[in-house]
């Protein structure tokens, strides 16, 4: 689920990978490049709805670098 800007090539590691609902609250956080989310959130589905997503990694050149954006959650 990474902006294929900051997955694979260049990423040395996951810093924070977060999804926030439509109040802000946090509903999915992870440091391992190889999980997503899988659209749950306490082991409930949620609903299909617009979702912000904010990752932060590092390079290999030791840079960190940020993006956050939306996402659509479509079933």
């Amino acid at each position: 689920m990474l902006s294929d800007k900051y997955k694979g090539w260049g990423i040395k590691e996951l810093l924070e990978f977060q999804i926030f609902n439509r109040w802000g609250q946090l509903i999915y956080s992870s440091t391992d490049i190889n999980e997503g989310w899988d659209g749950k959130f306490k082991g409930v589905v949620q609903n299909s709805d617009v979702y912000v997503y904010k990752v932060k990694v590092k390079t290999w050149k030791d840079e960190i670098k940020m993006e956050e954006g939306y996402i659509n959650l479509i079933h």
